[in-house]
């Protein structure tokens, strides 16, 4: 996959993301297990594919959901005057409604003087396709309800617009005629009695019955890859996007360089989707040479500058880089290469991030490759571009896409993409 220099970078996380992560296999077909893994890996420990799946709904129907939420549930509503049905009932010393001669003489030929028997007029709300509207509100609700509730007291930016929705849903179910509709399980409706009605309202509803069923009930693997892939990005601040495009993007590049200069003797294995692995992405060489590009983990052991400040004030300076490159193999000590991320056009904070790199430096010093082995990676473009005698360096993202020192900093943790184990550097 080629891309340009100044290739954008939510453009060129899209073109890797999720597919790059998961086995060819994978792309067409996923397992629930699988996928789980996934979004825990790529979300944190915290999230569950259920959230996932629940966003991913939000994702890819988010206009159909406000339509109907917003608008045609509201006016389906007020239009509902459901059907009368007059129905007798007996009621021993009282009358309610109209007499009902015939049924009372019947009971006093039989000896029952105090039962009086009414026509009463009950209005019914019982047609199958409000039944079936009901029913998708319901599910519905409950799903945005859970997913705002999964995210804590402030939800993330990119679900902050569905409180709107979960609240209109709520209040319609509450204070509309649609309180009164007949209430049957989601899993027992007929969708099919949706089909024909006039009202905006009812094929808005038959979008969502079989968008719930599909993106949250089915387990079926190329349901699963079809959830996975369109709402991968949805559930991500743009800071996580952005630390995701930095690491898929160098491990791509990285693949590219090892095919072309050692071709045949380097594979891929895709570790994101195994419970047993930390790594995201893992190179093995046919010599037992290994490249594990770690995110948004810490396979380092803590270093001087943070076991210095637990012993000088007594709290957990615990810190952990965006992305960690590891590189080793037989007869070679593991050597790493640790990026720091951040997603801003703030000089002060970019400083920060910068004296972060300069800190991953003196803590990791023991398992850093050489030069540049600690990185800050930025979205802008920076007045100088790296310099390869430099310990600690910072790029921009157009200068990221191109072939550049850290590209050489990391193949040098093995040695180099053709260089053999009994040679190490």
């Amino acid at each position: 996959m080629s891309a340009t220099h100044d290739d954008p970078w939510e453009t060129r996380f899209e073109a890797l993301f999720p597919a790059y992560l998961l086995p060819s296999a994978m792309h067409g077909a996923i397992d629930a297990a699988a996928a789980e893994q996934l979004v825990r890996r790529v979300l944190g420990s915290g999230a569950s594919f259920a959230t996932f799946r629940a966003a991913t709904l939000v994702a890819a129907h988010g206009n159909e959901i406000a339509e109907f939420a917003l608008r045609a549930l509201p006016d389906l509503c007020r239009a509902l005057r459901g059907r009368t049905e007059v129905t007798p009932e007996a009621h021993r010393g009282r009358l309610l409604g109209r007499l009902d001669v015939p049924r009372t003489l019947t009971a006093r030929m039989r000896g029952d003087r105090e039962t009086l028997v009414s026509r009463v007029r009950v209005r019914r709300y019982d047609q199958p396709a409000e039944v079936v509207v009901r029913a998708v509100v319901v599910r519905l609700c409950a799903v945005l309800t859970s997913l705002l509730r999964g995210w804590g007291r402030t939800p993330p930016t990119w679900a902050s617009h569905a409180i709107p929705w979960e609240r209109a849903l709520r209040r319609t179910l509450e204070r509309t005629t649609l309180r009164r509709v007949s209430v049957v399980a989601f899993d027992e409706v007929e969708p099919n009695a949706l089909q024909g009605q006039p009202h905006r309202a009812f094929a808005l509803a038959a979008t969502l019955f079989d968008a719930l069923r599909e993106t949250l009930d089915s387990n079926d693997p190329q349901s699963v890859a079809r959830c996975v892939a369109k709402g991968a990005l949805w559930p991500m601040e743009p800071w996580q996007r952005f630390e995701l495009a930095v690491a898929l993007t160098l491990a791509h590049a990285i693949e590219e360089r090892l095919t072309r200069e050692a071709p045949g003797h380097w594979k891929i294995r895709h570790a994101v989707v195994d419970p047993r692995r930390q790594e995201i992405v893992v190179f093995e060489c046919d010599d037992g040479r290994r490249l594990r590009v770690f995110y948004n983990q810490s396979p380092l052991a803590s270093g001087r500058r943070q076991e210095a400040i637990a012993h000088y004030f007594g709290s957990d300076a615990s810190s952990r880089p965006d992305v960690v490159i590891l590189g080793d193999g037989p007869g070679r000590e593991p050597r790493a290469v640790v990026i720091e991320v951040k997603l801003s056009s703030d000089p002060s904070y970019l400083h920060r991030g910068f004296d972060e790199a300069i800190g991953y430096a003196v803590d990791y010093a023991q398992h850093l490759s050489g030069l540049a082995s600690s990185v800050l990676v930025i979205p802008g473009r920076l007045r100088g571009a790296p310099r390869p005698g430099d310990r600690v360096v910072a790029i921009g993202w157009p200068d990221w896409l191109r072939p550049h020192v850290v590209h050489d900093a990391v193949l040098a943790t093995v040695g180099g993409a053709t260089d053999t184990a009994s040679n190490p550097q």
